[in-house]
């Protein structure tokens, strides 16, 4: 089941966009850089007037996060210090779609789309961005820990010999 919570936390973060929609300046940002599935993604909204760069007082954001037709999250945030973050899980891989609708009351004031990429939960970016398959890592890791068992055991056995 996808997890949502509010967080506190501010700026572009790892990735995101600046858009201009109607003389309103939305800037998103979210991270991990390469969301993926069942590992939380940190999302940042905040509402400018382009012209001055002067956050615009909103009272809250409806956020809608979709698979192809289908709605997976649809909820309100209020707005903190004139911004709005919150943690998203996404439950597997895939393109999901994002709708960010700002309001004035009952009134809309800005509504923008976005597409996301999300990763399959067994994988991962390194630093320099090589995919790197965690459950290989996992398996090597296990392999490791039998051969040092077996390896204590072995050595137990041949001090037992030796008594």
């Amino acid at each position: 089941m996808p997890m949502i919570m509010p967080i506190l936390a501010a700026a572009h973060l790892d990735a995101g966009s600046d858009d201009v929609v109607n003389g309103f300046l939305i800037d998103f940002g979210y991270a991990p850089e390469f969301p993926a599935a069942l590992n939380n993604t940190i999302m940042n909204f905040n509402l400018l007037d382009n012209a001055t760069g002067n956050p615009i007082n909103f009272t809250s954001l409806w956020i809608r996060i979709s698979e192809g037709n289908k709605s997976i999250f649809a909820g309100s945030f209020s707005p903190s210090n004139e911004n709005v973050n919150f943690l998203y899980t996404f439950p597997k891989g895939g393109n999901y779609g994002l709708t960010a609708r700002f309001y004035n009351g009952t009134e809309t004031i800005v509504e923008k789309d976005y597409e996301f990429v999300v990763k399959d939960a067994s994988m991962t970016y390194a630093e320099d961005k090589s995919l790197i398959r965690l459950d290989t890592v996992y398996i090597g890791l296990i392999l490791l820990i039998i051969i040092l068992f077996l390896g204590f055991i072995l050595s137990r056995n041949k001090l037992r010999k030796k008594e």
